[in-house]
């Protein structure tokens, strides 16, 4: 039996693939989706941790894992700004994935 926790899917993100093509500058959007995901903060304890690792955590959010797993996304789009998903994990349990984003 699976049990499911309760998460809260608080906001819309919006999931981007962006790649880069050959002899052009900057990246082209190739696919974007739109779908519910529980957003939160990153705590000082963690934040601490992962510079000290290389990275510089902004915001984690938590997706249904057959949403995310449709293409290869690059950024993740949270209340207008943009983040780049530095790292993939796993959350809760199979069903759900664990993106950190970071800015910029």
């Amino acid at each position: 039996m699976i049990i499911i926790p309760r998460v809260e899917f608080n906001k819309h993100v919006t999931l981007q693939k962006r790649t880069q093509e050959y002899g052009r500058a900057g990246q082209t959007i190739t696919y974007e989706k739109r779908v519910w995901g529980a957003v939160e903060d990153v705590s000082l304890s963690f934040r601490t941790k992962a510079e000290g690792s290389g990275f510089s955590p902004s915001l984690f959010v938590h997706l249904w894992r057959k949403e995310f797993e449709t293409d290869s996304f690059t950024h993740c789009i949270v209340d207008g700004t943009e983040y780049r998903i530095s790292m993939i994990g796993t959350s809760f349990n199979t069903m759900y994935v664990k993106l950190m984003l970071e800015r910029g």
